[in-house]
């Protein structure tokens, strides 16, 4: 397996265009105001994998290592196949791993890794879905490498649940180490009978939290109801341990998101809705600052300021509305907020992979979009983590090469990015 390395920053490109929804495409329709900084592509390395060279890897989680390599997990898409990798500092693909699946499913509903956790002795566990089997219930599943990539041990991972529960899917999220734990967020939707309509069954989601000791044997597990519109989880945008070991997690019923703070007993100790869909913002380090960044369509987004209750303690608004959908959001020391996700260009409804910068009184954005032609993306940046470099961060998404309108190439992209 092999990688290139290309260290010229990118400008603008025309990405492939997406739809995204109405609500969205208001949030878009904005301004680019200019700002005091830039965000900078520092370096950016393209992964390939040898057995699939022309198949679309879609990563969605990515990791750093000890050696200064990172592993990134997420799918090849028409191999309906699970899959990572681990590389070097210079992007060499060291090791990868796969699970293939037989059944005659349509592109893209294979199975799929969505979160990494790497371990203090340097192992990795990867959290992944598979498709539900008909009339089945369909757990997630845990992968245990050893460093090297070498298979360690795969188990099925799911819910005790009810008795009257006629079948269960798990949906994993989000998955981190804490301590020498791995703590697997994601949702649960159980099926009952409907004693009324006997064939017919009630679907009610949960949130599933579930702690891990480091040989992956369950500590502790809880299922937790959502006051989202008609008990419905669409996604959870973010989960993050505060500085004071609790979780916070924000879910979203569009336009609605739920804010949760639970302790390490799976307990409910705060939770609040919103009307509107917010992200949280993270820090590269655990904070006593907690903040969600979004608002309503049509107008600019806005910065909140929670406390430990989930009261609104400050709102700060900003004066235009950002051409940007954010996916991860990162409060820099300076306070000012570095976002990855879809940016949407002046000249159509078109996505690219987009870094954002705002400055701290939320009155200036610069932008980065990454795609550079021959090149092209999916239009969003998949999963953000910092490295070791203090206001670096190392974002993956999908990446393909088109020569005269042909696919020669596809891998993931690994884009180093500050703020200059």
């Amino acid at each position: 397996m092999k990688a290139f390395t290309s260290r010229k920053a990118p400008q603008f490109t025309r990405p492939i265009a997406q739809s995204l929804g109405a609500f969205w495409m208001a949030m878009m329709a904005g301004v680019n105001l200019a700002a005091a900084k830039d965000p900078m592509l520092v370096r950016e390395i393209i992964v390939h994998d040898e057995y699939f060279p022309t198949l679309s890897i879609q990563p969605q989680a990515i990791m750093p290592t000890a050696n200064g390599g990172h592993v990134i997990a997420g799918r090849i898409i028409a191999n309906q196949s699970a899959w990572a990798a681990g590389t070097g500092p210079d992007g060499e693909v060291l090791w990868r791993y796969e699970i293939g699946l037989s059944d005659d499913l349509p592109i893209g509903e294979g199975a799929e890794f969505t979160a990494v956790s790497i371990m203090p002795d340097e192992s990795i566990y990867l959290c992944g879905n598979r498709p539900r089997p008909a009339q089945q219930s369909a757990p997630a599943f845990l992968t245990h490498l050893a460093p090297n990539g070498k298979l360690l041990e795969e188990r099925p991972l799911g819910p005790t649940v009810p008795a009257d529960v006629s079948l269960f899917i798990v949906y994993i999220e989000k998955c981190f180490r804490k301590d020498d734990d791995v703590i697997t967020v994601g949702i649960v939707t159980l099926l009952t009978p409907d004693k009324e309509n006997p064939p017919h069954k009630n679907a009610t989601s949960y949130y599933w939290i579930a702690t891990l000791d480091k040989h992956g044997s369950l500590i502790r597990e809880k299922l937790i109801p959502t006051a989202l519109a008609d008990g419905v989880i669409e996604d959870i945008g973010a989960a993050q341990i505060a500085l004071n070991g609790d979780l916070m997690l924000v879910a979203h019923r569009n336009p609605m998101s739920e804010v949760l703070q639970i302790n390490t007993n799976g307990d409910i100790l705060a939770s609040t809705l919103f009307p509107y869909r917010y992200s949280l913002v993270k820090s590269p380090t655990p904070s006593v600052t907690f903040q969600l960044w979004g608002g309503k369509a049509f107008v600019a987004p806005e910065l909140l300021t929670l406390d430990l209750n989930l009261n609104v303690v400050k709102r700060e608004q900003g004066d235009h509305i950002s051409s940007f959908i954010a996916n991860d959001v990162y409060r820099l020391s300076d306070d000012s907020l570095i976002m990855f996700g879809s940016g949407l260009h002046d000249d159509g409804p078109q996505y690219s992979s987009r870094v954002s910068w705002i400055r701290a009184d939320l009155k200036s954005e610069s932008y980065l979009d990454l795609a550079k032609e021959p090149f092209y993306d999916s239009g969003y940046i998949a999963a953000v983590v910092p490295t070791s470099v203090p206001g670096e961060f190392a974002a993956v998404r999908d990446q393909h090469e088109l020569r005269a309108d042909k696919l020669v190439s596809a891998g993931a992209a690994i884009d180093f990015i500050r703020v200059k």
